[in-house]
C-alpha cells in the first residue's frame, strides 16, 4: 500500500514489471512510466504524458484503477511496438483517439468500463493485426463503421452497453476468425444474415440482446457443425418460428430468445423446437418468456436437458399440464411457467427439485415444503389446482430477494 515510488522508473534495464493487485494509491509519478504494468491498484488522476513516449513498450496496462482525463489523440505516435493497450475499468472520458491506427502492431485493445463518448473512428479498421477489442460499457454513439470488417484477424469483438445505432455492418459477418461478439444493450437495428453459421464458423459466443434487431432467426450451423456455447438474442423484435435447427447446436450452454415475437412450428414433431430440446445435453439456461409460442408443454421432462438450471417460459400462451416427472430435472435453480394457460395439478415430483430457488407457478402441493433452498415463489395467471396449505412451510429466513433469470455478465463473457 502507499504511493507508487518514483524510483521505479530508474530501473532502466527492466523489461517487464507487474504490481497487479496491490493497494498503491495516489497520483502516478511520471518516472514510473518506464514500466509496463500498473493495473488493479487505486491509482488516480491523469496519466503523465511521459507514458506515451516509451517507444520500447510492448504492453501498457493500467487496467482497474481510478485514472481519469482524456487520452491523447496521438497516443500511438511514440508507441510503435505496442501490442497490448489496456486502459479498461478506469474513469477515462472524451472521444476515442482518432489516431489509434498508428499502433499498427496492436493485438489487444481494452477500453471498456470508462466514460468515452462520441463515435468510433473509421480508421480503427487499419489496426489489421488486432485480435481482441473491448470497448463495452462506455457512452459511444453513432454507427459501427463498415471498416471494422477489415480486421480479418479479429477474434473478440465487444462493443456492448453503449448507445450505438444503425445496422450491424455486413462486413462483420465476413470475419471468419471471430469467436465472440458482444453488441448487447445498444439500439442496433436490421437483421442477421440467413447463413451466419457458414460465415462465422468459429463463433462461440453471440450476445445481441436488448437491441432493435428484427427478422427471422438464422441458421447457425456451419459445414462442421457449430461451436456456439452462448446465444443471447432476447429483447429484440425477431419474428417467425423458432427453428428446430437450434437443436443441432449441441454445445449450447445458454439460449435466450425471450421478449421477441417468436412462435413454435407445431405441424410435425420434427419441426417442433420443444420436441428436440433433449439433444441439447449441455444446455443450462433456456429462456423463451414473452413470446407467443402457443404450444403445449412436452408431456415428459425427457424432452428437456437434465443439465438445465434455469427454465423460463413465462407469458408464452402455453397449454397442457406440467410433466409429472418434472422432478427429474434435479439441477433446476429456477423454474418459471407463470402467466400461461396451464391446467391440472402441480406434480408432487417437484418436491425432488432440492436445488430450486425460484418457482413461478400457480397452486401448491405440500411436497414443495421440502424445497429448503427456495428463495422466491410466485403464482401467476394459470388455472392450476391444488392445496395452498403448503405455504405454512416456507420461512422468511429463506427469502433472498427477487431477480431476473438467465442474465449474463461481462465476466461470463470474458471467461467464455
Amino acid at each position: 500500500m502507499g504511493t507508487t515510488p518514483a524510483w521505479f522508473g530508474s530501473l532502466s534495464k527492466l523489461q517487464a514489471f507487474n504490481i497487479f493487485g496491490n493497494q498503491f494509491s495516489g497520483s502516478m509519478p511520471a518516472a514510473s512510466f518506464n514500466l509496463s504494468a500498473l493495473q488493479e491498484n487505486a491509482l488516480k488522476g491523469h496519466v503523465p504524458v511521459a507514458v506515451f513516449n516509451m517507444s520500447s513498450l510492448t504492453i501498457l496496462s493500467l487496467h482497474g484503477n481510478s485514472l481519469n482525463g482524456g487520452i491523447p489523440d496521438n497516443i500511438c505516435q511514440h508507441l510503435p511496438n505496442n501490442q497490448v493497450l489496456n486502459l479498461g475499468n478506469n474513469q477515462f472520458g472524451g472521444p476515442l483517439p482518432s489516431k489509434l491506427w498508428q499502433c499498427n502492431e496492436l493485438l489487444e485493445l481494452v477500453l471498456e468500463n470508462n466514460n468515452f463518448s462520441g463515435s468510433i473512428p473509421k480508421n480503427m479498421g487499419n489496426l489489421t493485426q488486432l485480435m481482441e477489442i473491448y470497448i463495452a460499457y462506455n457512452n459511444l454513439t453513432g454507427t459501427i463503421p463498415d471498416e471494422i470488417g477489415d480486421l480479418q484477424h479479429l477474434q473478440v469483438f465487444s462493443f456492448g452497453v453503449n448507445n450505438l445505432n444503425g445496422p450491424i455492418p455486413s462486413t462483420v459477418f465476413n470475419m471468419s476468425m471471430l469467436t465472440a461478439i458482444s453488441l448487447a444493450s445498444n439500439q442496433l437495428s436490421g437483421s442477421l444474415p440467413a447463413d451466419i453459421g457458414l460465415r462465422l464458423p468459429n463463433l462461440e459466443l453471440l450476445y445481441i440482446g436488448m437491441n432493435e434487431l428484427s427478422g427471422a432467426i438464422p441458421n447457425f450451423i456451419s459445414n462442421n457443425g457449430s461451436k456456439l456455447t452462448k446465444l443471447e438474442m432476447g429483447s429484440n423484435s425477431f419474428t417467425g418460428i423458432i427453428p428446430s435447427t437450434l437443436c443441432a447446436l449441441t454445445n449450447l450452454d445458454l439460449l435466450s430468445l425471450h421478449t421477441n415475437n417468436l412462435t413454435i412450428d407445431t405441424s410435425t414433431p420434427e419441426a417442433n423446437f420443444l420436441s428436440c430440446l433433449a439433444n441439447l445435453t449441455n444446455l443450462r439456461r433456456l429462456t423463451l418468456s414473452n413470446n407467443p409460442l402457443n404450444d403445449t408443454l412436452p408431456v415428459s421432462s425427457g424432452n428437456l436437458s437434465t443439465s438445465l438450471i434455469y427454465l423460463e417460459l413465462r407469458n408464452c400462451s402455453m397449454r397442457g399440464k406440467i410433466p409429472d416427472d418434472i422432478g427429474n430435472l434435479s439441477n433446476l435453480i429456477a423454474l418459471a411457467l407463470g402467466n400461461n394457460q396451464l391446467t391440472g395439478s402441480i406434480p408432487t415430483s417437484m418436491g425432488r427439485l432440492r436445488n430450486l430457488q425460484g418457482l413461478y407457478l400457480d397452486g401448491i402441493p405440500h411436497q414443495l415444503c421440502q424445497l429448503a433452498r427456495l428463495a422466491e415463489f410466485r403464482l401467476d395467471g394459470n388455472q392450476l389446482s391444488g392445496s395452498k396449505r403448503a405455504t405454512n412451510g416456507f420461512h422468511e429466513s429463506n427469502l433472498l430477494g427477487t431477480g431476473v433469470l438467465a442474465q449474463y455478465t461481462k465476466a461470463q463473457f470474458q471467461m467464455g
